[in-house]
């Protein structure tokens, strides 16, 4: 499923990089790409619950460690050059960034991902990971996965996604009840897929009306928290993966094998694109044609870049690029 989930985060960030026309119905698309993380953090739950098996504390928290705060760390030096030497102003907080001496500069971008758009996922997973005890407890209670429920209201009217994704906190608390669905239905697997399985079509409708209610907020300029819709498309999701890809899928298999090391990597493809087209506008222009070239171009140059890292460093690239 991961390998699924990695490519909606590359294409929304591919999509949002171009110039659509003001007020367009491509345009207001960007609505609905800016919110496909959340596959990613619902998957990230099920496959947390999916793995309790062999789940012990102190292992786990010196595997996320090695495999996953190692490589964001590794990954991250350019990005966080380019801003505390100042050789760019923060697009969002550049007298804030730009004012800070090099000590509190540079913690600070990688406490909240800041130096990199796509980064602040993983300040926010950090979160999670310490949270693993009371997940782990959770899940021996099967009955407190009631709780999503409420915390889902709470998400929606209390705790909105933050601004610009640069509170890694608040993120957690906001995205939480998708991480705990994704792990209820890992839980209840073998009572809800069939359920899934079963409700697809319906599944597949609602969440298109689902889509039309978020593209005509876009249109209306209406202020609402869409995680409630996505987190439904996330199971929808699930339903066609259950319904129709076979069990082992080898494109999927690499992709999921692959996943943290296009995750990182696509970031610094995307930033790219994005400073080239401030110097050609013109290229920016966007049509399908050009994001579909854009995705698939970034997309085969991580994988290249990932493929490459693999090859040099067999036995390090898990370490220094997550995969």
């Amino acid at each position: 499923m991961r390998g699924l989930a990695i490519l909606p985060i590359v294409a929304g960030h591919c999509y949002n990089a171009l110039r659509w026309p003001p007020g367009s119905f491509s345009a207001h698309l960007t609505a609905v790409w800016t919110d496909l993380n959340t596959f990613f953090i619902f998957i990230s739950g099920y496959l947390f619950q999916h793995l309790l098996a062999r789940f012990a504390y102190p292992a786990y928290l010196k595997g996320k460690f090695r495999n996953v705060i190692v490589p964001y760390l590794i990954v991250s030096v350019p990005a966080v050059l380019v801003y505390a030497t100042n050789w760019k102003s923060h697009p969002h907080f550049p007298q804030l960034i730009g004012s800070l001496p090099l000590w509190q500069k540079v913690p600070l971008l990688i406490l909240t991902g800041a130096h990199m758009g796509p980064y602040w996922f993983k300040p926010m997973m950090a979160v999670f990971y310490t949270m693993a005890p009371a997940l782990v407890a959770m899940d021996k209670h099967p009955r407190s996965y009631i709780a999503i429920a409420p915390l889902l209201l709470v998400s929606v009217l209390l705790v909105p996604r933050p601004t610009y994704d640069l509170q890694p906190l608040q993120a957690a608390v906001h995205y939480l009840p998708v991480y705990l669905l994704g792990m209820c239905v890992s839980h209840f697997h073998d009572r809800i897929i069939p359920l899934l399985t079963r409700w697809w079509a319906a599944m597949v409708a609602l969440s298109i009306a689902f889509l039309g209610v978020i593209i005509y907020g876009s249109y209306a300029a209406l202020t609402f928290d869409r995680l409630p819709l996505t987190a439904f498309m996330c199971l929808t999701l699930l339903a066609l993966m259950s319904r129709f890809t076979p069990e082992r899928v080898p494109a999927l298999d690499l992709l999921a094998r692959y996943a943290f090391g296009i995750f990182f990597m696509h970031a610094y493809y995307v930033a790219a694109l994005r400073q080239a087209l401030t110097k050609w506008p013109e290229l920016g222009e966007g049509s399908q044609l050009s994001f579909l070239v854009i995705l698939v171009g970034v997309m085969t140059l991580s994988m290249m870049t990932v493929a490459l890292v693999r090859r040099l460093f067999p036995a390090k690239s898990r370490l220094l690029i997550g995969s």
